[in-house]
């Protein structure tokens, strides 16, 4: 079997939101947004939910993920996170809505309302949900409203922590109206910080999931590294593999820089192969010890 080269077939990339070969740890998360995905297209009654964990657990991943998975459903699906003025684009909400060509006049488009499919084109790209006025806003609603009834919609704000004061709630407030009547999956995802912010609005309570996601097992952290490694025909000792993940503090953001630097340690002299092959999956494919050294080369790689 062909090995990994650092230039060539290395299957890790890292970087924070980019997709890992194998997203380990988040059945049960991913599992739980398809469930609700799915009852949503039944009852044709929503979800809102608000995702929180520290930076690097890996919420903007799962939320890709999840995007890939419905990526054969006829949902739309829109990710968006606040530009750099903590603002929400309302191009990005505009794309929830049906694409359609705009209208001929401005008469026209007054009687489709403000961001029905006819003017979706129209939205200008300066406009912000926290600038857009409260009209503006209730002409948003009542077209994804209308949206919703013939088509699902996934809206997932992302870093929504770093939204203005009182952005979050505005917004959830217009997907729980959505949500009553309508396929619409909302999620707001960010730090802890995000989830306390709703604290003081003691009508919030029961109105979103609140899904915290944890740590992940050593088990799951080790998986993240050792089934894309076995493809190329790279397997390392349990013992030597537990000792590579505990320098990431099990935090899913550091698994891709640990894995490529365990593949940069294969061609390695100080890399040797052991005398026996695996017994998984035959070939011979060979196992690798993987010294101290390697577990330096990857805390030096989280620096």
């Amino acid at each position: 079997m062909t090995a990994f080269t650092p230039k060539g077939d290395n299957p890790f990339n890292p970087g924070a939101g980019r997709q890992p070969p194998l997203l380990a740890g988040r059945d049960d998360e991913l599992a739980l947004f398809k469930n609700e995905f799915g009852r949503m297209r039944r009852m044709n009654q929503g979800f809102a939910a608000v995702m929180y964990a520290p930076r690097g657990m890996g919420k903007t991943v799962l939320m890709e993920r999840l995007h890939d998975d419905l990526d054969d459903t006829d949902a739309a699906f829109v990710v968006t996170r606040p530009n750099r003025n903590n603002e929400i684009p309302m191009s990005d909400l505009a794309r929830l809505l049906p694409a359609a060509s705009p209208p001929a006049d401005k008469r026209s488009a007054k009687k489709q309302g403000g961001f029905s499919a006819g003017v979706r084109a129209a939205v200008s790209v300066t406009e912000t949900w926290s600038r857009s006025g409260e009209d503006r806003r209730v002409m948003f609603e009542q077209s994804l409203k209308q949206a919703c009834a013939n088509r699902p919609a996934v809206l997932v704000i992302d870093e929504a922590h770093r939204l203005q004061d009182g952005d979050h709630v505005e917004l959830l407030n217009m997907a729980q109206e959505v949500t009553k009547r309508g396929q619409f999956l909302f999620v707001l995802t960010g730090t802890p910080g995000l989830v306390r912010s709703f604290s003081d609005e003691a009508t919030f309570a029961d109105r979103f999931k609140k899904i915290s996601l944890k740590m992940l097992s050593e088990d799951a952290a080790m998986a993240a590294l050792r089934e894309p490694l076995a493809k190329g025909g790279i397997a390392i000792e349990t013992d030597t593999l537990r000792h590579v993940v505990r320098p990431s503090q099990l935090l899913p953001l550091f698994h891709p820089t640990m894995g490529q630097s365990v593949v940069g340690s294969r061609h390695h002299a100080w890399c040797q192969p052991l005398n026996r092959r695996t017994r998984a999956g035959g070939g011979g494919r060979r196992q690798w010890r993987a010294d101290g050294l390697l577990q330096g080369a990857v805390r030096g790689s989280l620096q």
